[in-house]
């Protein structure tokens, strides 16, 4: 089920959710079709998230102190497998007034659908049921996940064309602190209510104080971002004590936070780390050698790993070899890709209630990298054409590349040409040696908004793959050398 088809089907969700129409016997069956459909783990797990079992879902190996090969498998494979199922089924619920079962299986979906950059529309989904069905309890893992998503919309602005002034830089950074801002409301609400989230029933005193870290933990993801690397430390230790003082020591937590510490013991100074040291309230004592950030760093990540069933061994790697190199932030490139399809999804659209003019659209994809300074080289195009002309870039900002094949998405061959193009904008060598979704999230969206202008200048027409470059030019900026976030 790609991401389009998921788009579509939460707007169906969404829809549903704003409607205020008494259920039909048809939406009755469906609903229980759709339930009676469910493999009995999916069913075991819906209904406890039901009885508010737990206030996240756990993973199987989060609370073992020894992981079988049963446990060899994350919630989110099971999730992705049986996903056209669960939203059918919110659907279903939604349209019968099953408010607590529909939330419930938001619940389920949400870590899921959270990394397929798809929480903002379920999140709007569990407001309109909450609004019409008010005293249907949240889950304390949906109400910090909209917390997340502020602090992903406040991570970093994106300079509009080359053409950036100071007003919209005054704009954009007000934008930002607003959403952080929210961010930190919800949290602290969280931390200084012990956890409490409406009609939510909490089972134990230890699900109280597992709420509690976590609302600690995203807190100092917030203040990483703002650049208040002590500060930001103190609260990832604070974390820590919480989650190991848990009955059962929530694994995914602390090896998350120690990977979070890991990194902010790289980035902070030599006296921030004297100041972090000499706080009465911190303990290193469990890392062996506290002389130096870098050694410390190292030894937060290498736990992290422990910890983490499924890390990847990036983060060890990464902050051991930052110690070995101390690689400045201009060395330290993130390279992903996304797709632009050629179907436009405006802004803002008035139509008739419930009629789509959907098509499938052709897909470009667009490979980009951005460094820790926030700088990034021209984006590289890949094309569904079976071979590649020059002309197709030539509306795209100054440097850019591409390639084709018959699909439009990455391969091995165009990876190495990807890599090329790399090399001759960032004069990379064996000496001097990762973009996430919230730079393609807010990239998207600006593509979009050009998009838009593009429609309203060529009324009756459609947008082609050669077109696509075009949107890249207005929303980045052409000079290579301006920064692509901040």
């Amino acid at each position: 089920m790609d991401n389009w088809e998921i788009g579509l089907l939460l707007e169906e969700c969404r829809m549903a959710a704003g409607q205020t129409m008494a259920p039909t016997a048809e939406a009755k069956l469906n609903y229980w079709k759709y339930k009676g459909s469910l493999s009995v783990e999916l069913s075991s797990l819906l209904q406890e998230a039901v009885d508010m079992k737990w206030p996240f879902v756990p993973e199987q190996w989060q609370y073992k102190h020894s992981v079988s090969s049963q446990d060899q498998v994350n919630l989110k494979d099971l999730i992705s497998e049986h996903l056209p199922q669960l939203l059918a089924l919110l659907k279903a619920a939604i349209l019968v007034e099953e408010a607590k079962l529909a939330v419930s299986v938001i619940f389920l979906v949400d870590r899921f659908l959270y990394w397929a950059d798809h929480s903002s529309s379920l999140l709007k989904i569990t407001k309109e049921v909450h609004r019409h069905h008010p005293g249907t309890p949240i889950s304390p893992q949906l109400v910090i996940r909209q917390a997340r998503v502020y602090l992903s919309l406040g991570q970093f602005n994106l300079y509009l064309g080359s053409g950036c002034n100071n007003l919209s830089m005054y704009n954009n950074k007000l934008l930002k602190k607003r959403k952080l801002q929210k961010a930190e409301y919800i949290l602290s609400s969280l931390i200084n209510n012990s956890g409490a989230t409406g009609c939510w029933v909490y089972h134990s005193d230890s699900d109280k104080a597992l709420v509690q870290a976590v609302s600690i933990q995203v807190r100092g993801l917030v203040l990483q971002k703002l650049g208040l690397w002590q500060e930001a430390a103190e609260l990832i230790c604070g974390s820590l004590v919480g989650y190991y003082a848990l009955p059962q020591p929530d694994k995914k937590g602390i090896g998350t936070s120690l990977g979070v510490l890991a990194n902010l013991l790289v980035s902070m100074s030599d006296t921030d780390f004297k100041a972090l040291k000499s706080n009465p309230n911190i303990d290193l004592g469990f890392f062996p050698d506290t002389g130096h950030r870098l050694l410390c760093a190292a030894e937060a990540a290498k736990h992290a790993v422990i910890y983490s069933q499924y890390t990847s061994l990036y983060v060890l790697t990464n902050v051991t070899v930052l110690a070995r190199h101390l690689f400045e932030a201009k060395d330290i490139w993130n390279m992903d890709e996304t797709g632009t399809t050629t179907v436009q999804v405006p802004d803002k659209i008035i139509a008739t209630k419930g009629k789509r003019q959907v098509g499938a659209g052709t897909l470009v994809t667009t490979a980009l990298a951005v460094n820790a300074q926030g700088n990034s080289i021209p984006p590289y195009f890949i094309f569904p054409r079976k071979k590649f002309q020059d002309h197709f870039v030539s509306s795209g900002p100054i440097g850019s590349a591409g390639s084709a094949n018959s699909s439009g998405w990455m391969q091995d061959v165009d990876f190495l040409a990807f890599l090329q193009h790399f090399a001759r904008h960032t004069r990379v060598n064996l000496e001097s040696k990762p973009l996430d979704r919230s730079v393609f999230g807010p990239l998207k969206r600006y593509i979009n908004t050009a998009a838009d202008h593009w429609m309203r200048l060529h009324p009756g027409k459609t947008l082609s793959i050669y077109d696509v470059p075009s949107g890249h030019s207005s929303a980045m900026s052409s000079d290579t050398k301006q920064p692509l976030v901040t």
